[in-house]
């Protein structure tokens, strides 16, 4: 395919769309009207700009967008607050925006395979948060970053997830103590099983290639 179907964005109802393994480089304006859309599979695909159309969707649990040619993602992908899974592995990103703190549903976050030269400080804050009843909510529990040879050694070398988030959180810090920013209420870290080795298990999304 190299266009998505008309009849595709007529399912208003439609709550799973996977258009995985085509020649696509963009969607229809018209993908807006799919507002109980929770997963879309875009992974194989021909994208080098990331869609922000999706971002007009509120209820967008998980977006794979592995395997395309996306060299950066854009600030309004911190609108996408439902999100609990992103899978980016294997395009072309040399970093990410400082608003991917705002998904704080975010549970799994996959990166590995990309150019990514560094992270931002502001990635420590999708931690677990308690809900009034006590229940753990927004805990980011996968996180892959193996295979992106430019990232900064002492990211690159970290052994796990408190360690990553651990240097983030470090660096937020020190960026909210400047005399132009307000000291702002750190997270603590999660205990998560984060990814960092290229042996690591796991992978991509329910019947879609993980690895």
């Amino acid at each position: 395919l190299l266009h998505v179907p008309a009849g595709a964005v007529r399912l208003v109802q439609l709550e799973r769309l996977h258009l995985g393994a085509n020649q696509l480089t963009m969607l229809p304006e018209a993908i807006v009207q799919l507002k109980h859309l929770q997963q879309i599979g875009l992974g194989r695909n021909r994208f080098s700009a990331f869609p922000e159309i999706l971002c007009h969707l509120p209820n967008l649990q998980e977006l794979l967008l592995f395997d395309n040619l996306l060299r950066e993602l854009p600030p309004s992908v911190g609108r996408l607050t439902a999100l609990r899974r992103l899978q980016l592995q294997r395009n072309q990103l040399q970093g990410l925006p400082a608003t991917i703190c705002h998904l704080k549903a975010l549970c799994e976050l996959e990166l590995h395979g990309n150019a990514l030269r560094t992270l931002p400080p502001s990635l420590c804050q999708l931690s677990p948060a308690l809900s009034l009843h006590g229940a753990v909510k927004g805990a980011l529990t996968r996180l892959t970053l193996h295979n992106n040879d430019p990232l900064e050694s002492e990211l690159a070398a970290a052994p796990s997830a408190a360690a990553v988030l651990g240097i983030l959180q470090q660096r937020y810090a020190q960026w909210a103590q400047s005399p132009n920013a307000a000291l702002p209420e750190l997270p603590a870290l999660p205990h998560a099983d984060f990814v960092l080795d290229s042996a690591a298990p796991g992978g991509e999304g329910a019947g879609h290639g993980r690895g």
